[in-house]
């Protein structure tokens, strides 16, 4: 029992710091943060919950959860809908700030956005305008930071 409180697995660890685990094994060995691997698996202990690299993707990272959208689209023509699941479906991003909240490159979701992957509309500029349900997507579901 003593050795739970001492380390934590990779899975544990991302729980804590919401940081994805793939994310959390890739920082063990690249040495960001200190781990060693027990019976194949690693184990961080508690110490690293405050290393500097954890201490900034935490502060800067968006919560687990679902982002919020940093700007709303602007639609005046549209209409006004009350229902809070048909207020979700409407959200709208930027492709770059879609491509800040997962693990793509603006090009990479440029690249979706016409192979149609990601589901999306190009407004009368040819600025494309990603929607959030894209986000619940199981191929994108892994992607999200």
């Amino acid at each position: 029992m003593a050795k739970r409180t001492e380390a934590l697995t990779t899975s544990q660890f991302s729980e804590i710091t919401g940081i994805p685990v793939s994310r959390v094994t890739k920082m063990v060995r690249q040495g960001k943060i200190r781990g060693t691997k027990q019976a194949g698996r690693w184990m961080i202990a508690n110490d690293q919950l405050d290393a500097k690299a954890v201490q900034a993707l935490t502060a800067t990272a968006p919560p687990r959860a679902r982002p919020k959208p940093e700007k709303k689209r602007s639609s005046p023509a549209g209409p006004a809908t009350s229902s809070p699941s048909a207020s979700v479906s409407d959200k709208t991003y930027s492709v770059s700030e879609f491509a800040a909240m997962t693990f793509l490159t603006d090009y990479g979701v440029t690249q979706w956005l016409k192979r149609g992957r990601l589901s999306g509309r190009q407004d009368g500029k040819g600025i494309w305008q990603v929607d959030a349900a894209n986000l619940d997507r199981p191929h994108v579901k892994h992607l999200v930071r």
